[in-house]
């Protein structure tokens, strides 16, 4: 059990699940977004307990790398190549939060990936998901673990393609009509904002103003100018009216609640970030 969740604590931490063949793409991008948030960074590797158990199977075979000729997987081997790999993301999340100006730390857990993410993961957490280039890999048959574990979470979880890269941009809050998470994205969306010093742009598909209550005081709080905002509508609650005004915005990060405009967590959300390049921050459930 997780200290913080039994004794109820409020945790400030971007949890980066992480499994054997994954690479560092999307570091870089989630520790500047741990900064911009004030959350401290643990990488979380996972040895897969499932792979153990394959290894364990004797008609289970791998292909050689070269040669591509089948052999039995060998658990001495397996074992060194999620040691290896461990080291290989440790120096990558180093070499990703020194600039970022992060903090962060690193450990390594066997298990099921479901269950580790579920007992390491509380409310108020952001879990981070890094999607590999290929789709094949044994990377993405993680990376799917991952991202589903993160999905029954109870923290936040943000997408991050592979090729993604923090690069200047708006900071985009997405409000939807059915979300009652609008205060916590647009509270999110202007610390980002300010933090990383760049623009603000508001999605509303909600009726009058409700969705902006309290803007023009979080934009004091946080310094950040009237300038540096800019509100526009949705045509309607649909995934296809957000990507209509998406279109012409550069973009740096959308933010927007967990459920928002019925986009299904299970896949859309990894494809919104994988179609415009950028991380897809979804707020928890009840958030604020």
């Amino acid at each position: 059990m997780n200290p913080a969740r039994k004794s109820g604590k409020q945790i400030n931490r971007m949890v980066i699940g992480l499994c054997a063949g994954g690479g560092g793409g999307g570091m870089a991008a989630a520790a500047h977004i741990a900064a911009a948030m004030g959350l401290d960074i643990e990488g979380l590797f996972i040895e897969d307990e499932d792979l153990f158990g394959l290894a364990a199977l004797p008609f289970v075979t791998e292909l050689q790398s070269g040669t591509l000729t089948a052999r039995p997987v060998d658990r001495t081997r397996l074992e060194h190549e999620m040691r290896a790999a461990a080291s290989a993301l440790q120096r990558a999340l180093a070499a990703a939060a020194q600039p970022a100006r992060a903090s962060w730390r690193f450990a390594s857990v066997r298990g099921h990936i479901e269950s580790v993410v579920a007992t390491a993961t509380a409310p108020g957490d952001v879990v981070a998901v890094l999607e590999p280039a290929g789709p094949f890999s044994q990377a993405a048959h993680a990376a799917v673990k991952l991202r589903r574990a993160a999905m029954r979470s109870p923290a936040s979880v943000l997408y991050i393609p592979e090729a993604a890269r923090w690069r200047p941009g708006a900071v985009v809050a997405v409000l939807d009509g059915g979300s009652e998470s609008h205060g916590e994205v647009l509270r999110k969306a202007v610390a980002i904002a300010a933090a990383s010093r760049q623009q603000l742009v508001v999605l509303e598909a909600i009726s009058g103003s409700a969705g902006k209550a309290g803007l023009s005081s979080l934009l004091e709080a946080y310094a950040l100018g009237p300038a540096h905002l800019l509100v526009r509508g949705l045509e309607a609650d649909s995934p296809e009216a957000l990507e209509h005004a998406l279109h012409p915005i550069a973009q740096s990060l959308i933010i927007l609640a967990r459920g928002a405009l019925g986009l299904d967590e299970e896949g859309e959300l990894m494809r919104l970030a994988a179609r415009h390049q950028v991380p897809v921050l979804a707020l928890e459930p009840k958030a604020g």
